[in-house]
């Protein structure tokens, strides 16, 4: 502790240090501890995947699942310690440390069996990165898209990225992937280690598959519902304050986890029917004002979700259809391209009206207007909060609402300025605490 007071003196604990002393206290603490690792990466639904796996596990076996995005070099060891981001603290800093030289080298009895780390990669050499760190039992990917591409040179590099999770793996490991995904499809039919995969899809045959996916809850929108099946066995799942297809995606995945822990898919999703509640800002059902729903997906954005989103609105009751869409970043040199054809995909799908806010958005409104879209029903907005206090004068009863964009354009303000409860903002919406607000 004296060496870290000397650093944070002399103003050299900089974050090479703080990653390098986290990384070999993390890696103490799992060779001492033992736990069963669970790794989830791809380019989407890693979040929910990861929340719904805590839920199906929990009441079977000790687990600790990765809170917030805590995906990344810093996040995963802080995971893997118990702790939380210190942020500029030196006495927070000093209380990580001595949990961490406390669990690496002391045995501690209620560390968790299970570990469920989320997995995150902005470049080239992340995976591989944590995965050293945290080698795992069992993998799952998700869905490889055109997410945080920014720092990749092509969609192979991205792939070749993201296919570590499973290509890592120990000939006793599990690798679990989503084959709608054809890039996913790929890297399971591939010449992997793990002796064990297990497959999940909506339109194809796989070890676990879905069918029957419907909303539920009338003009007032209550959640989805679907069948999952397995076997000979099939059990209904409702979500409650859920849309969309994707949550299934995750659900499946879950599923399979939790086989492999003994967890039948009756009590999988009984577990998710009752104690799943959606991860704030993914595709959450908001109430609005006015008599209005809002679609809250604004947790993130890439091409991929956003038309995954989209089809979820097309697919519910309303008297209007609302998009409202803000900049895709981290796209890199598809950036232009990918925003022009959400905007075209907006206007050949005849929704009611496209909102768009910030610079790259721009693109998403030459998209719509170059492929027919009326002009009186395509709007755009420098800034979330613009468009929120615009929408809170336009919006009528029966309007639904997508509210989407990455993190940067700062779509949740758009979604606190029309929700019908601003109340309960932080517990619904996210980036309601510290400095986001």
């Amino acid at each position: 502790m004296k060496i870290l007071l000397s650093w944070y003196h002399y103003g050299i604990l900089d974050i090479f240090m703080v990653h390098s002393l986290l990384f070999y206290l993390s890696r103490k603490i799992l060779e001492r501890h033992k736990p069963k690792i669970i790794g989830i990466t791809g380019s989407v639904g890693k979040t929910s995947t990861k929340d719904m796996i805590g839920v199906v596990l929990q009441g079977t076996v000790s687990v600790r699942v990765t809170e917030k995005n805590y995906n990344n070099e810093l996040g995963v060891p802080l995971t893997i310690i118990g702790a939380h981001a210190p942020g500029k603290s030196l006495i927070a800093w000093l209380y990580v440390f001595l949990k961490a030289f406390q669990l690496a080298f002391f045995w501690d009895r209620n560390y968790p069996r299970v570990l469920v780390l989320e997995m995150g990669a902005d470049h080239p050499g992340d995976i591989a990165k944590l995965t050293t760190l945290a080698p795992c039992d069992i993998g799952v990917l998700t869905w490889i898209g055109e997410a945080h591409y920014e720092f990749f040179d092509s969609s192979e590099a991205l792939v070749a990225e993201k296919k570590v999770i499973l290509t890592h793996l120990p000939k006793i490991g599990v690798a679990i992937g989503d084959i709608d995904n054809e890039k996913v499809r790929e890297v399971l039919l591939s010449n992997l280690r793990a002796q064990t995969v297990i497959t999940t899809s909506l339109a194809q045959l796989s070890t676990y598959n879905v069918r029957h996916i419907a909303s539920f809850g009338g003009e007032c929108i209550e959640g989805v519902a679907g069948v999952i099946y397995y076997g000979e066995e099939h059990v209904l799942l409702r979500l409650s304050q859920c849309l969309g297809s994707a949550y299934f995606h995750s659900a499946m995945l879950a599923c399979a986890v939790a086989s492999q822990f003994g967890v039948g898919l009756h009590v999988a999703v009984q577990r998710l029917s009752q104690n799943f509640v959606g991860t704030p800002s993914r595709m959450r059902i908001v109430s609005g004002i006015k008599g209005t729903t809002i679609i809250d997906d604004s947790y993130n954005a890439s091409p991929t979700a956003v038309y995954s989103a989209l089809e979820a609105l097309l697919a519910v009751p309303a008297t209007r259809r609302i998009a409202v869409l803000g900049d895709m970043r981290e796209l890199g040199k598809i950036t232009e391209k990918s925003h022009k054809e959400i905007g075209a995909y907006v206007a050949q799908h005849r929704f009611d009206e496209l909102i768009c806010v910030g610079e790259l958005a721009r693109d998403m409104v030459r998209g719509a207007r170059e492929a027919g879209m009326d002009e009186s029903l395509i709007f755009h907005f420098a800034t979330s909060v613009e468009a929120g206090k615009f929408l809170q004068e336009r919006i009528r009863k029966g309007d639904v609402l997508l509210v989407k964009g990455s993190q940067g354009a700062r779509m949740e303000k758009v979604v606190v300025e029309l929700m019908a409860e601003p109340l309960r903002a932080s517990e619904l919406v996210c980036r309601q605490y510290g400095s986001w607000k």
